[in-house]
């Protein structure tokens, strides 16, 4: 971990440079992971520990970008995250506006720079290994894996856009704190708190929420066919 610089546009073509933020570099290998899929992985599940552990929660969890602070016209991506140590309630008055310490996720993925380096002894038993995963993906909560799930959600033609957004929100509300005390982290759990918080819209949204997690579910079977 590291300082990383926060940059402040102030004329348009050069980012003011201000260390105010701390920077975390994932390394990971071989794979065909989805773009950030890793990392946010990795930012959840320092999020469940640390709310477990009752030492506040990760909020303000974002994609983000900065532009480089040398001669170099490509921006630097990373998963933008804020820490808020101590007891977190979401829904007390100005929640939205605690300060807290800010980190940036960094991933760097480093199969291309080893290539024709690692033998093929080594690889075989890593491709076997690959099989597990859309297994494991798809014994995981509901809560969990959820930037990969909110994708499924967004890019979902069969939900009409205003079910998508309203899922999208509460899905937001289920990871809240004072959703995390009241209920469990199941699909059955979520589902009861669809009912508790749109009593009026209840089937409507069941219905959109069973076609997510189909379509999700029929991803990693996909996953596990192209594996094997």
């Amino acid at each position: 971990m590291t300082n990383a610089p926060t940059e402040t546009v102030t004329d348009g073509t050069r980012p003011k440079i201000e260390l105010n933020a701390t920077a975390v570099f994932f390394v990971h290998g071989m794979g065909s992971q989805k773009r950030f899929e890793d990392v946010s992985n990795l930012v959840e599940t320092m999020d469940r520990y640390v709310f477990a552990a009752e030492k506040g929660r990760l909020r303000r969890i974002l994609p983000d970008y900065e532009l480089s602070g040398v001669p170099d016209p490509q921006p630097t991506s990373h998963v933008r995250a804020t820490w808020l140590p101590g007891p977190v309630d979401d829904d007390a008055p100005g929640a939205n506006e605690v300060k807290g310490e800010t980190f940036r996720f960094y991933e760097a993925y480093w199969a291309p720079i080893a290539a024709d380096e690692v033998p093929r002894l080594q690889v075989i038993p890593w491709m076997f290994k690959q099989v597990l995963k859309p297994i494991k993906a798809l014994r995981t909560p509901w809560l969990h894996r959820a930037r990969t799930r909110r994708a499924v959600l967004i890019t979902h033609e069969e939900i009409s856009p205003a079910d998508r957004d309203e899922l999208y929100g509460l899905y937001d509300g289920f990871e809240g704190s004072k959703a995390r005390k009241a209920y469990g982290d199941d699909l059955d759990e979520f589902q009861r708190y669809v009912a508790v918080q749109k009593p009026g819209r209840r089937q409507e949204l069941v219905t959109a929420l069973s076609k997510w997690h189909w379509t999700y579910v029929g991803g990693e079977w996909f996953n596990l066919l192209v594996l094997s």
